[in-house]
Protein backbone atom coordinates (compact mmCIF):
# COMPACT_ATOMS: atom_id res chain seq x y z
CA UNK A 1 0.00 0.00 0.00
CA UNK A 2 1.11 3.84 -0.89
CA UNK A 3 0.87 4.52 2.84
CA UNK A 4 3.79 2.10 3.88
CA UNK A 5 5.86 4.48 1.77
CA UNK A 6 5.22 7.17 3.82
CA UNK A 7 7.04 8.74 6.70
CA UNK A 8 5.12 8.92 9.88
CA UNK A 9 5.63 12.48 9.39
CA UNK A 10 4.27 12.85 6.19
CA UNK A 11 1.22 10.48 7.36
CA UNK A 12 0.51 12.92 10.25
CA UNK A 13 0.54 15.59 7.52
CA UNK A 14 -2.21 13.94 5.63
CA UNK A 15 -4.04 13.79 9.20
CA UNK A 16 -3.90 17.51 9.77
CA UNK A 17 -4.72 18.71 6.65
CA UNK A 18 -7.59 16.68 6.55
CA UNK A 19 -8.94 18.11 10.18
CA UNK A 20 -8.57 21.30 8.69
CA UNK A 21 -11.36 20.44 6.46
CA UNK A 22 -9.22 20.08 3.12
CA UNK A 23 -10.68 17.62 0.60
CA UNK A 24 -8.84 14.71 -0.89
CA UNK A 25 -8.20 16.27 -4.23
CA UNK A 26 -6.32 19.47 -2.34
CA UNK A 27 -4.71 16.84 0.07
CA UNK A 28 -3.21 15.18 -2.61
CA UNK A 29 -2.19 17.87 -5.01
CA UNK A 30 -0.47 19.16 -1.57
CA UNK A 31 1.55 16.20 -1.25
CA UNK A 32 2.18 15.63 -4.23
CA UNK A 33 4.12 18.87 -4.65
CA UNK A 34 5.85 18.92 -1.40
CA UNK A 35 6.39 15.33 -0.20
CA UNK A 36 5.88 12.64 -2.84
CA UNK A 37 4.28 11.88 -5.72
CA UNK A 38 3.00 8.58 -5.04
CA UNK A 39 0.35 9.42 -2.99
CA UNK A 40 -3.17 8.57 -3.67
CA UNK A 41 -6.12 9.36 -2.87
CA UNK A 42 -7.19 5.90 -2.16
CA UNK A 43 -4.36 5.15 0.29
CA UNK A 44 -4.79 8.54 1.82
CA UNK A 45 -8.49 7.54 2.56
CA UNK A 46 -7.30 4.18 3.84
CA UNK A 47 -4.72 6.16 6.21
CA UNK A 48 -7.57 7.82 7.56
CA UNK A 49 -9.56 5.79 8.43
CA UNK A 50 -7.29 3.34 9.97
CA UNK A 51 -6.97 6.69 12.20
CA UNK A 52 -10.34 7.07 12.70
CA UNK A 53 -10.55 3.44 13.95
CA UNK A 54 -7.05 3.49 16.18
CA UNK A 55 -5.93 6.75 17.01
CA UNK A 56 -2.88 6.13 15.25
CA UNK A 57 -0.96 6.27 11.94
CA UNK A 58 1.60 3.61 12.45
CA UNK A 59 0.84 -0.17 11.20
CA UNK A 60 1.05 -2.91 13.08
CA UNK A 61 3.67 -4.97 13.90
CA UNK A 62 3.79 -7.70 11.62
CA UNK A 63 4.65 -11.33 13.08
CA UNK A 64 4.98 -12.86 9.00
CA UNK A 65 3.17 -15.21 7.13
CA UNK A 66 0.71 -17.08 9.17
CA UNK A 67 0.96 -20.34 10.55
CA UNK A 68 -1.26 -23.15 8.67
CA UNK A 69 -1.11 -25.78 11.19
CA UNK A 70 -3.53 -25.46 14.14
CA UNK A 71 -2.70 -25.91 18.26
CA UNK A 72 -3.71 -28.87 18.16
CA UNK A 73 -1.69 -30.58 15.01
CA UNK A 74 1.38 -29.30 17.28
CA UNK A 75 0.61 -31.16 20.20
CA UNK A 76 -0.05 -34.09 17.81
CA UNK A 77 3.37 -33.89 16.20
CA UNK A 78 4.80 -33.27 19.97
CA UNK A 79 3.40 -36.37 20.72
CA UNK A 80 4.78 -38.47 18.34
CA UNK A 81 8.11 -37.26 19.09
CA UNK A 82 7.71 -37.96 22.54
CA UNK A 83 6.58 -41.50 21.81
CA UNK A 84 9.86 -42.65 20.15
CA UNK A 85 12.43 -39.71 20.38
CA UNK A 86 14.29 -41.86 17.56
CA UNK A 87 12.17 -40.90 14.71
CA UNK A 88 13.60 -38.21 11.98
CA UNK A 89 11.61 -35.50 11.60
CA UNK A 90 11.31 -37.07 8.27
CA UNK A 91 9.37 -39.90 9.92
CA UNK A 92 7.68 -37.53 12.13
CA UNK A 93 6.17 -35.91 8.93
CA UNK A 94 5.02 -39.01 7.61
CA UNK A 95 3.81 -40.25 10.63
CA UNK A 96 1.77 -37.33 11.31
CA UNK A 97 0.70 -37.25 7.68
CA UNK A 98 -0.70 -40.72 7.44
CA UNK A 99 -3.62 -39.57 9.93
CA UNK A 100 -3.71 -35.90 9.42
CA UNK A 101 -6.73 -33.83 7.39
CA UNK A 102 -4.31 -31.66 6.37
CA UNK A 103 -0.81 -32.56 5.29
CA UNK A 104 2.22 -30.86 6.64
CA UNK A 105 5.86 -30.27 5.41
CA UNK A 106 8.82 -31.53 6.78
CA UNK A 107 9.88 -27.94 7.47
CA UNK A 108 7.38 -27.10 9.32
CA UNK A 109 6.90 -30.40 11.33
CA UNK A 110 10.96 -29.03 11.74
CA UNK A 111 9.85 -25.47 13.09
CA UNK A 112 7.03 -26.66 15.36
CA UNK A 113 9.97 -29.43 17.10
CA UNK A 114 12.13 -26.60 17.54
CA UNK A 115 9.28 -24.12 18.89
CA UNK A 116 8.88 -26.62 21.28
CA UNK A 117 11.95 -27.10 22.48
CA UNK A 118 12.96 -30.20 20.78
CA UNK A 119 15.90 -30.43 18.77
CA UNK A 120 18.82 -33.04 17.80
CA UNK A 121 21.55 -33.61 20.09
CA UNK A 122 24.07 -36.60 20.98
CA UNK A 123 23.05 -38.59 23.00
CA UNK A 124 25.07 -39.17 26.26
CA UNK A 125 26.80 -42.37 26.71
CA UNK A 126 26.73 -44.11 29.81
CA UNK A 127 27.16 -47.32 30.88
CA UNK A 128 24.61 -49.94 30.91
CA UNK A 129 22.77 -50.82 33.99
CA UNK A 130 20.86 -54.02 34.75
CA UNK A 131 17.94 -53.77 37.40
CA UNK A 132 20.12 -55.31 40.21
CA UNK A 133 22.49 -52.55 39.97
CA UNK A 134 20.16 -49.82 39.90
CA UNK A 135 18.88 -51.56 43.05
CA UNK A 136 22.54 -51.34 44.84
CA UNK A 137 22.75 -47.74 43.58
CA UNK A 138 20.05 -46.76 45.09
CA UNK A 139 20.47 -48.65 48.02
CA UNK A 140 23.99 -47.61 48.27
CA UNK A 141 22.80 -43.74 47.95
CA UNK A 142 20.17 -44.23 51.03
CA UNK A 143 22.96 -45.55 53.00
CA UNK A 144 25.24 -42.88 52.69
CA UNK A 145 23.31 -40.25 52.04
CA UNK A 146 23.59 -39.32 55.45
CA UNK A 147 27.27 -38.25 54.64
CA UNK A 148 27.62 -34.48 54.83
CA UNK A 149 30.44 -32.81 53.31
CA UNK A 150 33.20 -33.12 55.88
CA UNK A 151 32.27 -36.72 56.00
CA UNK A 152 33.11 -37.05 52.36
CA UNK A 153 35.92 -34.93 52.59
CA UNK A 154 37.48 -37.90 54.64
CA UNK A 155 37.37 -40.20 51.78
CA UNK A 156 40.42 -40.63 49.65
CA UNK A 157 39.05 -41.87 45.82
CA UNK A 158 41.12 -43.45 43.61
CA UNK A 159 41.13 -44.46 39.75
CA UNK A 160 43.17 -45.58 36.68
CA UNK A 161 42.91 -43.82 33.67
CA UNK A 162 44.71 -44.22 30.00
CA UNK A 163 45.95 -41.03 28.16
CA UNK A 164 47.01 -41.39 24.65
CA UNK A 165 48.66 -39.04 21.73
CA UNK A 166 47.26 -38.58 18.20
CA UNK A 167 44.20 -39.71 19.55
CA UNK A 168 41.08 -40.24 17.26
CA UNK A 169 38.85 -39.64 20.52
CA UNK A 170 39.48 -36.04 20.53
CA UNK A 171 38.19 -33.42 18.54
CA UNK A 172 40.04 -31.01 17.02
CA UNK A 173 37.82 -27.87 16.17
CA UNK A 174 39.47 -25.82 13.18
CA UNK A 175 37.97 -22.45 10.92
CA UNK A 176 38.70 -23.62 7.48
CA UNK A 177 37.05 -22.81 4.16
CA UNK A 178 35.16 -26.31 2.20
CA UNK A 179 38.13 -25.66 -0.16
CA UNK A 180 40.77 -26.41 2.74
CA UNK A 181 39.55 -29.57 3.63
CA UNK A 182 42.49 -31.84 2.90
CA UNK A 183 45.01 -28.71 3.32
CA UNK A 184 47.72 -30.61 5.49
CA UNK A 185 47.77 -27.36 8.20
CA UNK A 186 44.13 -28.66 9.18
CA UNK A 187 44.59 -32.35 9.11
CA UNK A 188 44.12 -33.85 12.51
CA UNK A 189 46.44 -36.62 12.85
CA UNK A 190 46.07 -39.95 13.76
CA UNK A 191 47.84 -42.76 15.09
CA UNK A 192 46.72 -46.12 15.38
CA UNK A 193 49.26 -47.19 17.95
CA UNK A 194 50.64 -43.53 18.87
CA UNK A 195 52.42 -43.24 22.80
CA UNK A 196 50.32 -43.72 25.73
CA UNK A 197 50.53 -44.43 29.22
CA UNK A 198 48.20 -46.22 31.91
CA UNK A 199 48.22 -44.59 35.34
CA UNK A 200 46.84 -44.44 38.58
CA UNK A 201 45.87 -41.60 40.73
CA UNK A 202 43.98 -40.31 44.22
CA UNK A 203 42.92 -37.70 46.07
CA UNK A 204 40.53 -35.88 48.55
CA UNK A 205 38.60 -32.32 49.31
CA UNK A 206 42.40 -31.25 50.48
CA UNK A 207 43.89 -32.02 46.83
CA UNK A 208 45.08 -34.83 44.59
CA UNK A 209 48.00 -37.40 45.93
CA UNK A 210 50.15 -39.70 43.99
CA UNK A 211 50.10 -40.16 40.84
CA UNK A 212 52.14 -43.75 39.17
CA UNK A 213 52.74 -45.28 35.93
CA UNK A 214 50.99 -48.53 35.30
CA UNK A 215 53.56 -50.79 33.24
CA UNK A 216 52.07 -53.45 31.50
CA UNK A 217 48.65 -55.54 32.71
CA UNK A 218 47.24 -54.50 36.05
CA UNK A 219 46.08 -57.85 38.83
CA UNK A 220 45.87 -58.23 42.33
CA UNK A 221 50.00 -58.79 42.77
CA UNK A 222 50.93 -55.77 40.66
CA UNK A 223 47.82 -53.52 42.20
CA UNK A 224 49.47 -54.27 45.98
CA UNK A 225 52.70 -54.20 45.26
CA UNK A 226 52.71 -50.97 43.07
CA UNK A 227 49.97 -49.03 44.08
CA UNK A 228 49.13 -49.60 47.55
CA UNK A 229 52.05 -50.56 49.31
CA UNK A 230 52.09 -46.62 50.86
CA UNK A 231 48.57 -46.18 50.48
CA UNK A 232 48.10 -45.53 54.26
CA UNK A 233 50.68 -43.01 54.07
CA UNK A 234 49.34 -41.39 50.83
CA UNK A 235 46.05 -41.04 52.72
CA UNK A 236 46.65 -39.74 56.17
CA UNK A 237 48.77 -36.65 54.23
CA UNK A 238 45.82 -36.15 52.34
CA UNK A 239 43.64 -35.94 55.01
CA UNK A 240 46.56 -34.29 57.60
CA UNK A 241 46.25 -33.66 60.52
CA UNK A 242 43.50 -36.35 60.47
CA UNK A 243 44.68 -39.58 61.51
CA UNK A 244 41.88 -42.08 59.82
CA UNK A 245 40.68 -41.83 56.49
CA UNK A 246 38.19 -44.07 53.98
CA UNK A 247 40.09 -45.43 51.16
CA UNK A 248 37.48 -45.45 47.97
CA UNK A 249 38.60 -48.35 44.76
CA UNK A 250 35.67 -49.52 42.21
CA UNK A 251 35.04 -53.32 41.72
CA UNK A 252 37.86 -53.98 39.05
CA UNK A 253 39.08 -57.66 39.37
CA UNK A 254 42.60 -56.80 40.78
CA UNK A 255 40.16 -54.27 43.52
CA UNK A 256 37.75 -56.73 44.37
CA UNK A 257 40.35 -60.05 44.99
CA UNK A 258 40.74 -61.59 48.32
CA UNK A 259 44.29 -61.09 48.32
CA UNK A 260 43.53 -57.24 47.72
CA UNK A 261 40.63 -57.40 50.85
CA UNK A 262 43.23 -59.16 52.91
CA UNK A 263 46.48 -56.64 51.94
CA UNK A 264 44.19 -52.90 53.01
CA UNK A 265 42.61 -55.01 55.94
CA UNK A 266 46.18 -55.56 57.74
CA UNK A 267 47.10 -52.02 57.07
CA UNK A 268 44.04 -51.25 59.25
CA UNK A 269 42.82 -49.24 55.88
CA UNK A 270 38.84 -48.36 55.80
CA UNK A 271 36.75 -49.42 52.28
CA UNK A 272 34.21 -47.60 51.53
CA UNK A 273 31.57 -49.88 49.50
CA UNK A 274 31.03 -49.27 45.92
CA UNK A 275 28.18 -49.94 43.57
CA UNK A 276 29.39 -51.38 40.33
CA UNK A 277 29.38 -50.08 37.20
CA UNK A 278 29.38 -46.34 38.71
CA UNK A 279 32.01 -44.14 37.03
CA UNK A 280 29.12 -41.39 37.29
CA UNK A 281 29.39 -41.45 41.34
CA UNK A 282 33.44 -41.30 41.39
CA UNK A 283 34.43 -37.86 41.42
CA UNK A 284 38.25 -38.22 40.14
CA UNK A 285 36.17 -39.10 36.96
CA UNK A 286 35.60 -35.40 36.73
CA UNK A 287 39.38 -35.17 37.62
CA UNK A 288 40.13 -37.29 34.83
CA UNK A 289 38.28 -35.55 32.40
CA UNK A 290 39.28 -31.97 33.44
CA UNK A 291 43.13 -32.89 32.63
CA UNK A 292 43.00 -34.45 29.49
CA UNK A 293 41.42 -31.55 28.64
CA UNK A 294 44.59 -29.63 29.73
CA UNK A 295 46.78 -32.04 28.16
CA UNK A 296 47.68 -31.46 24.85
CA UNK A 297 46.06 -34.24 22.83
CA UNK A 298 48.99 -34.29 19.96
CA UNK A 299 51.93 -33.10 20.73
CA UNK A 300 53.50 -36.04 22.39
CA UNK A 301 56.37 -37.79 20.12
CA UNK A 302 56.95 -40.49 22.93
CA UNK A 303 55.34 -42.45 26.09
CA UNK A 304 57.97 -40.60 28.54
CA UNK A 305 57.21 -36.80 27.14
CA UNK A 306 53.40 -37.42 27.34
CA UNK A 307 53.80 -39.35 30.67
CA UNK A 308 56.30 -36.13 32.00
CA UNK A 309 52.66 -33.51 30.73
CA UNK A 310 50.42 -35.45 32.54
CA UNK A 311 52.13 -35.39 35.36
CA UNK A 312 52.96 -32.07 35.38
CA UNK A 313 48.99 -30.79 34.79
CA UNK A 314 48.26 -33.57 37.65
CA UNK A 315 50.15 -31.92 40.54
CA UNK A 316 48.64 -28.55 39.08
CA UNK A 317 45.13 -29.40 39.99
CA UNK A 318 44.24 -26.64 42.65
CA UNK A 319 43.16 -27.76 46.03
CA UNK A 320 39.57 -25.50 45.38
CA UNK A 321 38.77 -27.47 42.72
CA UNK A 322 39.04 -30.81 44.09
CA UNK A 323 37.30 -29.43 47.02
CA UNK A 324 33.91 -28.67 45.00
CA UNK A 325 34.10 -31.88 42.80
CA UNK A 326 34.10 -33.79 46.59
CA UNK A 327 31.71 -31.87 47.89
CA UNK A 328 29.04 -32.82 44.73
CA UNK A 329 28.64 -36.23 46.29
CA UNK A 330 25.85 -35.13 48.45
CA UNK A 331 23.89 -33.62 45.17
CA UNK A 332 24.90 -37.23 43.23
CA UNK A 333 23.24 -39.36 45.90
CA UNK A 334 20.36 -37.49 45.58
CA UNK A 335 20.30 -37.33 42.03
CA UNK A 336 20.73 -40.92 41.87
CA UNK A 337 17.57 -41.70 44.42
CA UNK A 338 15.62 -38.94 42.25
CA UNK A 339 16.43 -41.14 38.89
CA UNK A 340 15.86 -44.55 40.92
CA UNK A 341 19.42 -45.83 40.39
CA UNK A 342 19.63 -44.96 37.00
CA UNK A 343 23.09 -42.95 35.51
CA UNK A 344 22.90 -38.84 36.40
CA UNK A 345 24.59 -36.08 34.83
CA UNK A 346 27.99 -36.60 36.68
Amino acid sequence: MMSRNLTEFQRNVIVILRNNGKSWTEIAREMREKYSKTVTKRGMQYLWKKYLNTGSVRDKIRKGRPTIVSPQASRAITRICKANRLLSVLNITHTYNTSAVQNVSVSTVQKILKKYGFRSYSAMKKPYLKLHQRLRRLSWATTYSAWGADKWGDVVFSDECIFQSYSSSNKLLIRRTSLEKNNAAFIQPVMRHGPHIHVWGCFNSNGVGLLKRINGNMNAEKYQKDILHDIDIVGKCLVFPKAAFVFQHDLAPPHKAKSTQAYLKNKNIEILPWPGNSPDLNPIENIWGILKRKVRPIQHKSAEELWNEVQSKWYKLSRNLCQKIVFSMPTRLELVKKSKGHPIKY
